[in-house]
């Protein structure tokens, strides 16, 4: 019974709704994993700033991060 309520819920939703959801789950999601990789390699010098990042900026953060340990491998 719980899962009819559900799904008259979810198909009252619109479309367009619903995907802007899964994309906001998706970036913080995302932005989770990257502050978490950030921190366990201890990046910055600032952690608890990082969740005040936008997504665009913990990416570029991240590459340059990889990019750093490229250049000490080789």
């Amino acid at each position: 019974m719980r899962n009819s309520k559900k799904m008259k819920a979810f198909a009252a939703c619109p479309k367009q709704m619903i995907q802007k959801n899964l994309l906001r789950v998706a970036v913080e999601n995302r932005k989770k994993y990257l502050i978490h990789l950030l921190q366990s390699h201890q990046v910055t010098s600032e952690p608890h700033e990082l969740s005040t990042w936008t997504l665009s900026e913990l990416e570029h953060e991240w590459k340059r991060y990889q990019a750093r340990c490229q250049q000490d491998i080789g």
